[in-house]
């Protein structure tokens, strides 16, 4: 008899920053990192994305990540994932995104 499949743990969280760093940061949660992440009993869901060029994103279920990426990869907005009330700014999307964990992965103007 076959042992029941591990139950997962979500773990829900949000990027402030989505230019290269963060979308290499993604792509890896699609890959190495989220296999990581299930090898220790988590199920990684991004459920907020923050960007100044292409604006921002919450879904409380999880957003699709491969549409966000496709989306800013175009040029485009995330406007269309977005699920919920409308949030004016960062600082309001760091306050109400739900997520165990953000992640800032914003540019440093060592000048400003």
């Amino acid at each position: 008899m076959s042992a029941a499949p591990r139950k997962l743990r979500p773990l829900r969280l949000a990027l402030a920053g989505f230019g290269s760093a963060g979308r290499q940061f993604a792509e890896r949660l699609l890959g190495v990192y989220g296999r990581e992440l299930r090898a220790r009993g988590f199920e990684p869901r991004v459920t907020g994305i923050a960007t100044a060029r292409h604006g921002l994103a919450v879904d409380r279920s999880g957003l699709p990540l491969r549409k966000a990426l496709a989306l800013v990869r175009a040029d485009r907005g995330l406007a269309p994932l977005h699920k919920g009330a409308a949030l004016r700014s960062t600082l309001e999307f760091v306050r109400t995104v739900p997520a165990d964990v953000l992640f800032e992965i914003t540019p440093l103007e060592p000048q400003t």
